[in-house]
């Protein structure tokens, strides 16, 4: 992966998310490609699962969408390939731990070693990281940390164990960014790697939300293909949240 650092060095990072495969494979590499010509700093890219009880209600109809159209795995590999052949930007590949479990560990990971990205999971607690992070490490893969706003007497030990990025994670669709804001405070005691929030689907009106943190990870996107938005509409959208996020 490249170096996380840098997606950091000029102002606050834009992390769009999208669901591989939604509508279809060919789509998802144009949205990407138009989002990280409009700027975005990083891409979360899902791979689609039969029940994402973690994701907002719109990753979670853009996973069924994906799943219906026959994304699989492998189909979510190739996208991240074709991607990364065509641009530089940094993706994380985000996925529950079923998917990689059926895929082969050791598989997995050699996979997306040689793609050069990163992983994240919502479903691994991290007293049981152990469970990928050695295998995850043979092949490069670099496994980000995250804590939710509700992590409590755990932060500590989880953001003293973080490297690149924390994540700050939420469930809902359109979290506030307070309750987020004050696990950031918290998280900032024990790590200086930069503290990322997901705001969830952030529209414009909505950027100053971004101010207690160094990025935000925003699902708007989803929202943005689901209405049958063109990739160019996507890098408009990326562009002017950069803008917004760092006036």
């Amino acid at each position: 992966m490249n170096d996380m650092t840098s997606v950091f060095a000029k102002g606050k990072a834009v992390v769009p998310f999208i669901t591989a495969g939604d509508p279809d494979a060919a789509s998802t590499v144009k949205y990407i490609l138009a989002m990280a010509e409009g700027g975005a700093d990083m891409i979360v890219v899902s791979v689609p699962f039969s029940d994402p009880t973690a994701e907002s209600p719109a990753a979670q109809e853009a996973s069924l969408r994906a799943l219906s159209g026959g994304m699989t795995p492998d189909g979510v590999l190739e996208i991240l390939r074709t991607v990364c052949k065509k641009c530089d930007i940094p993706v994380l590949l985000t996925s529950y731990m079923n998917p990689v479990f059926f895929y082969g560990y050791d598989a997995f990971f050699s996979a997306l070693g040689d793609i050069g990205a990163a992983f994240y999971t919502p479903d691994l607690p991290y007293e049981e990281r152990g469970e990928i992070s050695d295998i995850a490490a043979v092949h490069g893969v670099p496994v980000l940390t995250a804590v939710a706003s509700s992590s409590g007497s755990r932060i500590p030990a989880i953001a003293s164990a973080a490297s690149g990025f924390v994540l700050i994670a939420s469930p809902s669709d359109d979290p506030t960014g307070d309750d987020l804001a004050a696990a950031a405070k918290e998280v900032r005691k024990y790590t200086s790697v930069p503290v990322v929030a997901d705001l969830g689907a952030l529209g414009l009106d909505r950027a100053s939300a971004a101010a207690p943190f160094d990025g935000v990870v925003t699902s708007y996107p989803v929202r943005l293909i689901a209405s049958g938005a063109t990739p160019s509409a996507l890098g408009e959208y990326i562009s002017e949240l950069k803008k917004k996020i760092n006036s």
